[in-house]
């Protein structure tokens, strides 16, 4: 029996269906012949969803690429009031597929759209002989905050929001949808996260722009954060890609450059760089109409959401120190304190993390080096005793986690 797979960057569902599987990602244009230069070239359209159709005949397994899905192409339906440079129909952007369902007869699919807060509906009844099923609408924007799961019950799809924790009734009639209850349900008594937390994690995973119109996250709805980093802020998609390049000797970041405190520091003018410099907005967007935003001096609004966005990114199970990846599940600010003399007890369990960062540029440059020395105290006298974290995270990498007060070798 065949099943459909729906993928976006992180989350994977199985359905019963059909012997081939429908996969959703959010790919890059370097390894996509979709890219249009029908817009600025911006760093967010670069990234867009696509969506494969994979045959699983035993011996056969491959992707059926005469059927992907680009957007520009398959995906492809028009602003009924925006224009292009040369006024011609403006292609609406969607971002960050999540997980699909078919209609009963079989005749379309649903896909949420997690990061624009869309819905998808592809025709499967007037399928093209070469590209296959045609995207036929975008209900835009569905009421909840970044909307995952979907089931379908009827001519009734349950849209599950991740972040609003509550479900959206969507009516499909004929080969339609629309909005019947914002919100059909409250999936928890009260959430379990703080206020802030749930802000800031909003804040992380919206590709919706309208969702922040004065002080979008996104130019044009092109991608979340999340689109990148696909667990939390500590992974970036860039290890995926066979042609990242990483020299580990002369340049061991893979990641955001051109920040001005590496987010220990002015973490709010950081991220604001980040937004425009990576997602395309707080006005700077090329062809959006947000006012851009002097990250040195952010407006208080702006500020605030920096501060929520934060406390996502520096929770247990993110990058509490921001510059380490590893993660605490429990309430411990240390890890076998007392135990370890030094970094070479990582490779025990983590040998090839040890392995890469063992003749790195950044052990190298470590806290046996009297020029690291110098410079992490100047950058604690600076920044704030705090700052030293950052130092640490990828330098001698086992201070923070064993409390070691004193200087030692990595």
């Amino acid at each position: 029996m065949g099943f459909t797979l729906f993928k976006q960057s992180e989350d994977f569902a199985a359905k019963v269906r059909l012997p081939r599987i429908w996969r959703f990602s959010q790919e890059n244009s370097r390894n996509s012949a979709a890219f249009y230069f029908d817009l600025l070239f911006q760093f967010q359209s670069t990234v867009f969803p696509s969506v494969s159709v994979l045959d699983l005949r035993p011996g056969s397994e491959r992707e059926l690429t005469d059927r992907r899905k680009h957007l520009f192409r398959q995906i492809d339906l028009k602003d009924p009031v925006q224009k292009r440079f040369d006024g011609s129909p403006k292609t609406i952007i969607v971002s960050n597929p999540h997980d699909a369902v078919f209609s009963e007869d079989g005749s379309q699919v649903f896909v949420t759209l997690a990061g624009s807060e869309d819905l998808l509906v592809f025709d499967l009844t007037d399928r093209d002989t070469v590209s296959g099923a045609r995207a036929t609408q975008i209900l835009r924007h569905l009421p909840g905050a970044n909307p995952r799961g979907v089931v379908l019950s009827g001519n009734d799809l349950f849209v599950q929001n991740a972040m609003s924790l509550d479900l959206t009734r969507v009516t499909r009639v004929g080969s339609t949808v629309s909005v019947a209850q914002g919100i059909f349900a409250q999936l928890v008594e009260s959430d379990p996260l703080p206020p802030e937390m749930r802000a800031g994690q909003t804040l992380f995973y919206t590709g919706n722009t309208d969702r922040h119109v004065a002080y979008p996250m996104t130019g044009d709805y092109w991608m979340s954060c999340q689109s990148c980093h696909v667990d939390g802020f500590n992974f970036t998609n860039s290890y995926l890609f066979d042609d990242t390049v990483i020299d580990k000797y002369r340049y061991a970041r893979v990641g955001h450059g051109n920040l001005s405190a590496m987010i220990a520091g002015d973490f709010i003018g950081d991220y604001i760089r980040i937004i425009q410099g990576t997602q395309g907005d707080m006005g700077h967007d090329g062809e959006g109409s947000a006012e851009f935003i002097d990250a040195s001096d952010p407006p208080a609004e702006v500020g605030d959401m920096m501060v929520d966005l934060h406390e996502y990114i520096t929770a247990k199970g993110n990058v509490p120190l921001v510059s380490s990846w590893l993660r605490l599940d429990d309430e411990r600010d240390l890890v076998h304190e007392g135990e370890w003399t030094n970094s070479a007890a990582c490779a025990e369990c983590h040998s090839d993390m040890f392995d890469q960062w063992a003749d790195s540029l950044h052990r190298l440059m470590g806290d046996s080096n009297p020029y690291y020395k110098v410079v992490e105290d100047v950058a604690a006298a600076t920044e704030g005793e705090e700052f030293r974290k950052w130092c640490m995270g990828c330098h001698p990498a086992f201070r923070p986690y064993s409390n070691l007060k004193r200087r030692a070798h990595v």
